[in-house]
């Protein structure tokens, strides 16, 4: 079966190791630079493929669910871990619309994923201290050292997340905003190598963040700039 090869990728750590990604179900890897290489049938589209920054074998990857038959149901995908570079896959979380390796050196399995929330448009309405009435949030970042065996919530309401090689940003809608008003975005951040991530509020001027876009640059003394 013949289809067509819409991206490559090659391990950072070991530069004979190449994946390449095609544009349904199919996909071919090769330890030896394209030498030999094994055709995978993942039996689904695949979505994104990502190595380990430091461990060879292991590849994270985003597939659409099984069965999908509905755009709602391709509005994100099922999260799959391999060990052997590509071969065999397991699901390790569901209804993910983004996910990363970090680059901690302690905590060398951290994963982070943003998650659309399981049965969230049967969540009722949250009733805040000031009566103000908002619908429940509906994505969440969340984050595993252990494959998500176990798990812990980073941030509720999250929009996006971005990882550097020491931090991770999160931007989230304001909890308080009510219902109709005007998108409010709020940024935080953590340490990536902390045992247990926990999210500082960034303080910016005005409300830069309502009309705006950056990108976050890290130099090599830690330090950070949003361009």
């Amino acid at each position: 079966m013949f289809t067509r090869i819409i991206n490559m990728l090659q391990s950072p750590v070991d530069s004979d190791l190449i994946l390449f990604q095609g544009v349904g179900r199919l996909s071919w890897v090769s330890n030896d630079c394209g030498k030999t290489i094994l055709l995978i049938d993942h039996g689904r589209k695949a979505l994104r493929f990502s190595f380990h920054p430091d461990l060879t074998m292991y590849i994270l990857g985003l597939f659409e669910p099984l069965n999908c038959r509905s755009k709602k149901c391709r509005s994100s995908g099922e999260l799959a871990l391999s060990t052997d570079w590509g071969k065999s896959w397991k699901v390790v979380q569901k209804n993910i619309l983004d996910f990363s390796w970090t680059h901690s050196k302690k905590f060398i399995d951290r994963i982070v994923v943003l998650r659309k929330k399981p049965e969230v448009d049967k969540s009722p309405l949250v009733i805040t201290s000031t009566t103000t009435a908002i619908k429940e949030l509906p994505f969440q970042v969340l984050y595993s050292d252990n494959h998500f065996v176990t798990e812990r919530i980073l941030r509720d309401g999250a929009e996006r997340f971005a990882i550097t090689t020491h931090y991770i940003f999160v931007s989230f809608k304001d909890p308080l905003a009510a219902i109709g008003g005007p998108k409010r975005l709020q940024l935080s951040v953590g340490d990536i190598e902390s045992p247990l991530i926990s999210l500082s509020p960034v303080e910016l001027p005005g409300s830069i963040l309502e009309s705006h876009s950056y990108t976050i640059l890290e130099s090599t003394q830690q330090r950070v700039f949003l361009h």
